[in-house]
């Protein structure tokens, strides 16, 4: 894996719109879970703050936006 930012060990939180999002998609948090673990790269969003994450799933490229939470070590 990459070197990342120290954030990137923070504890995964899913919001409602994740989780909404990970429904219509087919994946479960145990997915996202590992293809985090995966990544190949990570790149600033257009929105601050905000990163997308290059994963994998199943053999495909797929991007998985991330965001710091208002909890502090909370991704």
């Amino acid at each position: 894996m990459p070197t990342f930012s120290e954030w990137w060990n923070w504890d995964l939180s899913f919001t409602s719109h994740a989780e909404l999002r990970m429904e219509q998609r087919g994946v479960t948090e145990v997915d996202v879970r590992a293809m985090l673990e995966k990544a190949t790269a990570i790149d600033p969003n257009v929105v601050e703050g905000r990163f997308m994450v290059h994963v994998r799933h199943p053999q495909k490229p797929w991007i998985v936006i991330v965001s710091r939470m208002r909890m502090p070590g909370c991704l």
